[in-house]
């Protein structure tokens, strides 16, 4: 969960419990005593806060925001490779919506046992992509 400390809001490892400030999670990807993705730790606080959707909007917020270059990169790829003429800033942004809309209505999927949220998100992004641009 998130918490206030000091100096601003703190992130527990879900692994270690190391406290991790907002400013320094900025800055960085992964727990720097365990090695731990911090997406594993935000999908974990996405479900286990299911009723409390100020802490679920948050972890979101934060998946989001470790995620939307990539998915943007990838959406782009696949647009050029299917030849897309011009500019199509727009459909980018449709397809990058309907994917975090598909990853939130999708959430429960997420199994932390079977393998770290990256992967199941990264995997999810590429069945959308590859759905969508067949049709």
């Amino acid at each position: 969960r998130f918490h206030k400390r000091g100096r601003g809001e703190a992130l527990k490892c879900i692994k270690c419990g190391y406290e991790i400030l907002e400013q320094d999670n900025e800055r960085m990807n992964k727990c720097p005593v365990c090695d731990t993705d911090f997406l594993d730790t935000y999908a974990y606080i996405y479900l286990k806060n299911s009723s409390d959707i100020k802490t679920q909007n948050e972890a979101f917020r934060r998946i989001y925001r470790n995620t939307w270059q990539w998915v943007k990169g990838l959406v782009k790829e696949r647009m050029d490779t299917y030849d897309h003429p011009g500019d199509f800033e727009d459909e980018v942004q449709d397809l990058m919506n309907d994917i975090y809309i598909k990853a939130i209505k999708n959430f429960r999927c997420y199994n932390p046992k079977k393998g770290g949220f990256r992967t199941w998100f990264d995997q999810m992004v590429l069945n959308h992509l590859h759905e969508q641009i067949q049709d």
